[in-house]
């Protein structure tokens, strides 16, 4: 099922200036589809939440990333 989540996925690439010299490197954020089925998104999201490593608080009530509360917002935080 996993599999399926990261197919449900889009990435973007955005050039950011990280304080090297002037030099941008390329950073990625993946972002949830927003026309992906709902439930799929919130088994992906108890699957990367259940990762050792991963800190999945700012998407838990009170947490910074929690609002707006809705799966493809928090798909796209637990995803990444």
């Amino acid at each position: 099922m996993f599999a399926t989540g990261l197919a449900l996925l889009l990435c973007f690439a955005a050039a950011q200036d990280i304080g090297n010299g002037g030099a941008a490197a390329t950073l990625t954020w993946c972002i949830a589809k927003p026309s992906a089925d709902v439930e799929k998104l919130r088994h992906n999201i108890d699957y990367s939440c259940g990762q050792a490593g991963i800190d999945c608080r700012p998407i838990q009530p009170g947490g910074g990333c929690f609002s707006p509360e809705n799966a493809v917002s928090h798909a796209s935080i637990a995803m990444n």
